[in-house]
């Protein structure tokens, strides 16, 4: 029997878009690297999949933004373990004590997840005819560690090039450290 070899590699992060404003339905999206092209998979529910192929010769930008997101959950989730500890504390049964200090420590332990997990980013990539969002890349470690990888591929399919080439401003692939 021949031994098939794994074409793709699934890069790190995964993350979730919605179809449109109204939809329920949650789309989740993985990167995978493989030999000339980066493939971006969209799976909504397990029955419907798409996918984008985006040439490493085709890309000419990704762009990695921080965002605030993580700081404004960080913000929720703390005002929410004080509000549930404070009523706990302010309760006079023991069984509500009980349960309003169980919401508190499930908040906590929410807040000490979203912390853990580094700051948060929005990725795109630059192509001649599109923008694409990379919702897999929420995370700014993420970002960084797909970039890591994605960097040798971009050069070398499109090679370098010296600055002695170039007569006007700076034009090539621009993948810049967050």
């Amino acid at each position: 029997m021949a031994q098939t070899t794994n074409e793709y590699v699934r890069l790190p992060g995964k993350g979730f878009r919605r179809q449109s404003l109204f939809s329920v339905v949650r789309v989740t999206s993985r990167l995978y690297l493989g030999a000339d092209h980066l493939l971006l998979a969209d799976c909504s529910g397990g029955f419907e999949e798409d996918y984008r192929r985006l040439y490493y010769r085709d890309i000419q930008a990704v762009q990695v933004r921080r965002t605030s997101r993580g700081k404004h959950w960080n913000l929720f989730l703390g005002a929410s373990i004080l509000l549930t500890a404070g009523v706990s504390f302010l309760s006079s049964d023991a069984a509500w004590r009980g349960s309003w200090l169980a919401g508190a420590v499930f908040f906590l332990v929410v807040f000490l997840a979203n912390v853990l997990r580094g700051p948060t980013c929005i990725a795109h990539i630059r192509t001649a005819v599109q923008v694409e969002e990379l919702p897999s890349l929420r995370r700014l470690r993420a970002a960084r560690r797909v970039l890591a990888r994605l960097r040798p591929k971009i050069v070398e399919a499109q090679g370098t090039v010296d600055a002695g080439m170039l007569s006007g401003p700076a034009v090539g692939v621009a993948v810049a450290d967050v």
